[in-house]
């Protein structure tokens, strides 16, 4: 770790603390829930199961995507077996499915069953429906009390344009197209996680690209890749599931700004400031911006800036290389030049596949990666064989928390200066630049973090 940088807090027990949470859903998932004879109490159980198999799901890329959750993930949520009624509930109104035969068994998570929502694409169609629950959250956090009563206190002084804000989620919706999307042998990967939806059912496997184009054709239908997402899917099918998807997170984020729900908290595993801000879209938090006149601090591309800082002294000439175009803020175009790929896109989906994707990840543009930058993937590689190929995202997030939230959030806030953090930038009133960026950039020097940062103004 590199010399004077802030060391993290360290966590500290904290009573469990009851909160109501808010769940976006097609509506006749809900019909189907409330027409149950059982408690409203019970009822919220069945909820917050299917919010957990919902986020779940789209963290690994696909609302339908196949999850293994550990039982004593579950046994400690809902209190011993008690979660095996809300599953069988929810199994038996046909909204999800359990493989009770592969049972998972790893170090790491302990023993898992797989779920899956079940795909119905009659739900892409539907009007969404707010449903709530309660839910327990604060175990184990890292001093997250101070910073949730900031952004707290800092939210209460912004105006919401809320109308604006449901104009750009109707244009984000009728924007989906598959434009940003690879199609078939447009993907270059060789081994893929894919999505296959046929009639009423869907499912995810790993298989060859090759595997899956035979697949697709067989069905009459495209093989897809949307970031890092595959799916075997006809083109308005796919459309309309995207579109669904879309609607139903905006239209999620949205109730809950207008509604005030805010949610401010220190994840445990990257130790990041999680607030209703982090995951807002781009275009949305332009629009909050604007409102207010704000202005954003933003460090050119961070997690590749952030790993050069991390990286140890290798004593070669390809990790110099790495080091030099990390923080002078021109990675991306540099690696697309230097690995003679056809866009600034492919460059960044291969700089994001060298930091997440598991160690074992043979697609093309790694291999590439590897032969220009031979000590610097060995040394990515290493660290994943010995902590974990997740770990090392984890580390480099890890390190921008320290930066931002322990470091940068906290000398700006105690000064008494409104300020929110979105993960590696700072967002500040314009009125105020002046003095925050001064404190930017002096703690920056303080540390001896190099990289290039841009800032931006909405007014």
């Amino acid at each position: 770790m590199p010399k004077n940088v802030q060391q993290p807090l360290k966590p500290k027990k904290r009573s469990r603390k009851l909160t109501s949470r808010f769940l976006k859903l097609p509506a006749s998932i809900k019909a189907k829930i409330e027409a149950l004879d059982i408690t409203e109490r019970e009822k919220g159980h069945v909820y917050k199961m299917l919010a957990v198999i919902f986020i779940k799901a789209k963290k690994k890329g696909s609302l339908y995507s196949e999850i293994d959750i550990p039982w004593e993930y579950f046994r400690k949520g809902w209190g011993g077996s008690a979660y095996k009624i809300y599953i069988r509930i929810l199994e038996g109104l046909g909204i999800i499915s359990c493989d009770y035969v592969r049972v998972i068994s790893s170090n790491r998570k302990g023993k898992c069953y797989r779920y899956r929502l079940m795909y119905n694409e009659e739900y892409h169609k539907e009007e969404l429906a707010s449903v709530s629950f309660l839910s327990t959250s604060g175990v184990e956090i890292l001093d997250t009390e101070t910073f949730e009563n900031w952004f707290k206190e800092d939210f209460k002084q912004l105006e919401m344009p809320m109308q604006r804000l449901r104009e750009v989620a109707k244009a984000r919706v009728e924007g989906v197209s598959l434009e940003n999307c690879r199609i078939g042998n447009e993907i270059e990967e060789n081994s893929i996680e894919v999505t296959v939806v046929e009639g009423k059912k869907a499912y995810s496997y790993r298989t060859s690209k090759q595997n899956a184009l035979r697949k697709a054709e067989g069905l009459g239908k495209l093989l897809i890749k949307d970031r890092s997402s595959c799916y075997i899917m006809g083109e308005e099918e796919y459309l309309s599931y995207k579109r669904y998807e879309v609607r139903a997170s905006d239209t999620d984020a949205l109730d809950k700004l207008e509604r005030r729900y805010l949610r401010a908290g220190r994840n445990a595993t990257n130790h990041r400031l999680d607030t209703s801000f982090t995951n807002l879209p781009n275009e949305f938090m332009a629009e909050i911006c604007k409102a207010n006149n704000l202005k954003t601090l933003d460090i050119v591309n961070s997690q590749i800036a952030l790993m050069a800082r991390v990286m140890p002294d290798l004593g070669t000439a390809d990790s110099e290389l790495f080091k030099s175009i990390s923080v002078d803020g021109t990675f991306y175009e540099s690696v697309q030049q230097l690995l003679g790929l056809k866009s600034r896109k492919e460059a960044k989906i291969v700089s994001f596949e060298m930091l997440f994707s598991a160690r074992g990840n043979r697609s093309v543009y790694l291999k590439r990666m590897r032969e220009v930058f031979p000590s610097v993937m060995a040394w990515v590689d290493g660290y994943k064989l010995e902590h974990g190929d997740n770990m090392f995202a984890v580390m480099l997030q890890r390190e921008e928390s320290r930066i931002f939230v322990d470091g940068l959030l906290r000398r700006i806030k105690v000064l008494g200066y409104l300020c929110f953090t979105k993960h590696d930038s700072i967002i500040y009133r314009a009125e105020d630049a002046g003095e925050i960026e001064k404190i930017a950039e002096g703690y920056f020097a303080e540390i001896g973090f190099s990289c290039k940062y841009k800032i931006e103004g909405y007014c």
